[in-house]
């Protein structure tokens, strides 16, 4: 299976919109939230050199992902922070830990073709090996900044 992407030449209205928001709140944030709210449903977001945003749907039977949505649970925690300032301490630090950021890439595009072959299972792993990879993202800059 291909995925489809929806990255055309010219900027589509979703990617504006994602953009726009971006520009109207000038702070270093992440920019995949406001991707992932303008497109919505499952996505796979490729951040390229020089700034291009590749969006591309992943493809999987219907069953296969009423199958993974009845899997899924998302909590609010209550715990909030200021992505602004810690994405301002990852940015500053960021040519050190290139390796864990592939690894962290790697992840993503595997679990991509994991879902595209509908192993859901895989799931699990890749947040749970996703989830370690971001701690140690974080200590590593906490490493840094003292």
């Amino acid at each position: 299976m291909r995925m489809k992407a929806e990255s055309r030449p010219r900027m589509s209205w979703r990617a504006k919109r994602a953009r726009s928001r971006l520009d109207i709140l000038g702070k270093p944030i992440g920019k995949q939230d406001h991707y992932i709210v303008a497109y919505g449903g499952l996505r796979c977001i490729e951040f390229r050199p020089g700034g291009e945003v590749e969006v591309l749907t992943i493809p999987m039977p219907d069953d296969v992902r009423r199958e993974l949505s009845d899997h899924l649970l998302l909590f609010f925690t209550g715990v909030t922070r200021k992505s602004a300032d810690i994405l301002t301490e990852q940015k500053e630090f960021m040519a050190d830990h290139f390796g864990t950021l592939r690894g962290m890439r790697d992840q993503a595009r595997e679990l991509r073709h994991q879902l595209e072959i509908g192993n859901i299972d895989a799931v699990g792993h890749a947040m749970r090996e996703g989830g370690s990879s971001r701690r140690n993202l974080r200590r590593k800059f906490q490493i840094h900044s003292g």
